[in-house]
């Protein structure tokens, strides 16, 4: 953390590394006197030509204030230029924010690695799309993952989301086939007599769809039976004490 007593590094905001500011220019400090200031990330300096970036990465500046002396100025330089969203930079909060991230991706992963085939595809359907539903299981899981590498947060909300939602159950019913996406995605029907269930808009997606109709009286009739159905495709988990007390004993026979 950066103590009172030391210069204070202010972190600037992405969308501020385009401007134009050399890696080492000279300024003045609160005295007037002449200082040098560094552009640096970490440990590295960031030289001009790498501020201009498709993907602008922040900028790191060394002031000769302390943080104390920063802190009562910060409004007047702040505002003086401009700059909106600078900060103290501070690497232990900085790498203790990098090793929550890193648990919670670990722990979401762990809960897609442990997830049944099912809801693989049912969680799969909901993060990636209607590809999930053609993809192997194992397949569904590595996007998942890189998903979730990628943006965590999104992945455990969808993991999170109770089992009685209408989107999950949604979901659930078109991995199952019970429902399926007809005439070239522009209604749902159900699979096995090909009765319309609801029509999706150009624009709409297929989940947005049943949502919304799940919703409306006729909506909720259907839900309902899509509930049945599912009773009948989704088997009763057994222990493996029930398992086992089912399974035919081998018969032995005596050796004379």
């Amino acid at each position: 953390m950066t103590t009172n007593n030391k210069k204070v590094i202010l972190e600037f905001p992405a969308e501020l590394v385009n401007m134009t500011i050399k890696p080492e220019f000279e300024g003045v400090d609160k005295n007037g006197d002449p200082t040098i200031y560094r552009l640096i990330s970490g440990t590295k300096e960031i030289i001009k030509e790498n501020q201009k970036t498709t993907k602008p990465k922040p900028v790191f500046l060394k002031i000769a204030w302390t943080r104390q002396e920063f802190e009562k100025h910060e409004a007047d330089f702040i505002l003086a230029k401009g700059f909106k969203g600078v900060k103290v930079y501070d690497p232990q909060a900085e790498h203790k924010a990098n090793i929550e991230m890193i648990t919670k991706v670990n722990d979401v992963n762990s809960k897609i690695i442990g997830l049944d085939a099912t809801k693989t595809k049912v969680i799969g359907f909901q993060v990636y799309g209607k590809e999930a539903l053609k993809d192997d299981i194992n397949l569904v899981k590595t996007k998942l993952i890189a998903k979730a590498t990628e943006d965590v947060n999104s992945v455990d909300k969808i993991l999170s989301l109770n089992e009685n939602n209408d989107r999950v159950l949604a979901t659930t019913a078109l991995v199952l086939n019970i429902i399926k996406e007809a005439d070239a995605g522009n209604s749902v029907k159900f699979s096995d007599n090909d009765e319309l269930i609801v029509a999706v808009r150009k624009g709409e997606r297929l989940l947005d769809a049943l949502d919304e109709h799940f919703k409306t009286n006729e909506g909720k009739e259907h839900k309902k039976r899509i509930g049945l159905k599912m009773q009948d495709k989704i088997p009763t988990e057994k222990t493996v004490e029930e398992e086992v007390l089912e399974k035919p004993t081998a018969k032995t026979t005596s050796k004379k």
